[in-house]
């Protein structure tokens, strides 16, 4: 750990609202990293931080993390061949994990807006580029996908495009 600096967070796993992370350092990095985040930021909440130590210290975390992973594992495959039949090309680079990635064929920000309109949520690309250009592609939530009006908003819009 004397090259390494390991960074992690919850807010994926237990509640997406949940802001208590990690860090896996040297001890001497660590107490440096505390003291700059002390000075810079506000802390996270006490009460929040030992919800996640007792989860983590009664081996619940790891059991938790099992079963979400069998139901993203569960429902990812079908959603993207969901996603592909409505007219998206799926990035299937990422065989695991809650996100995928698929490309649109026009700007998922205008996309992204009309969904808004619709009530639906979307990532367009362009949130996670540097400058915020414009881009094709989106990120989809795979647990997200269970409302079958997603679909159809989809398939209308790409329909259109």
């Amino acid at each position: 750990l004397n090259r390494v600096i390991y960074l992690g967070g919850f807010s994926k796993t237990l509640a997406a609202n949940l802001r208590v992370g990690f860090i896996a350092t040297s001890h001497e990095m660590a107490i440096r990293l505390s003291d700059r985040k002390m000075l810079t930021t506000l802390t996270t909440t006490e009460i929040c931080e030992r919800v996640v130590y007792k989860i983590l210290s009664e081996g619940r975390y790891r059991k938790h993390v099992d079963r979400l992973r069998g139901k993203l594992d569960g429902v990812r495959d079908k959603t993207m061949r969901q996603l592909e039949r409505v007219g998206l090309t799926v990035d299937i680079s990422a065989p695991a994990g809650m996100f995928v990635w698929a490309d649109a064929g026009c700007d998922t920000t205008v996309l992204t807006e009309k969904g808004l309109e619709q009530g639906y949520l979307f990532a367009p690309g362009s949130l996670f580029s540097p400058n915020q250009l414009p881009s094709t592609r989106t990120r989809i939530n795979v647990a997200s996908m269970a409302d079958p009006g997603v679909l159809r908003f989809l398939e209308s819009e790409l329909a259109k495009a």
